[in-house]
């Protein structure tokens, strides 16, 4: 009995350090890809993010509509760096995916900042040129916007896409 007390001891201590030196395999989690999960890679966020922010455009204000959309100028510096991680990781397709989303989410719009996040998206769009052909549709809609700019922002898009 004795010996088979040490024998079930020595089978838990070497049970014990085994798991202790091995990783263990069984309840490591399954890793997923960004599609599975239903979530936005990192890079199609970020751009996401800079599309939908206006709050830099609201400081540069001076509550005339022609100021909101001088001050875009400033954003789309934002927005070409944000499209260029997007390109090098290779996700230009999710992206053109998600931006028309915004688009048909906000283009019936008035509010001033769902017009500023749709010409935002249709420059983010122009940005990825050729990859954006699905788009192309969408922002021949988007050129008869009652809103000059966004109007102005889907044709500039439109040129630069077919332009490739």
């Amino acid at each position: 009995m004795r010996h088979e007390a040490i024998k079930i001891v020595a089978t838990a201590v070497i049970g014990s350090l085994c798991l202790l030196t091995c990783p263990v395999v069984l309840n490591a989690p399954i890793p997923q890809t960004p599609s599975a999960t239903g979530q936005t890679p990192g890079p199609v966020q970020r751009l996401l993010s800079v599309v939908a922010s206006t709050s830099k455009l609201r400081r540069g204000m001076t509550g005339d509509r022609v100021d909101a959309f001088l001050v875009l100028t400033e954003r789309n510096g934002d927005i070409i760096a944000a499209t260029d991680r997007v390109k090098r990781a290779r996700l230009d397709q999710q992206a053109v995916s998600a931006l028309m989303n915004v688009i048909r989410g906000k283009r019936a719009s008035k509010k001033l900042n769902d017009e500023l996040v749709c010409a935002n998206a249709a420059f983010a769009l122009g940005v990825l040129g050729a990859k954006a052909k699905g788009a192309v549709s969408l922002l021949k809609d988007l050129e008869q916007h009652e809103d000059r700019f966004v109007a102005g922002e889907a044709s500039d898009a439109l040129k630069k896409i077919q332009a490739h």
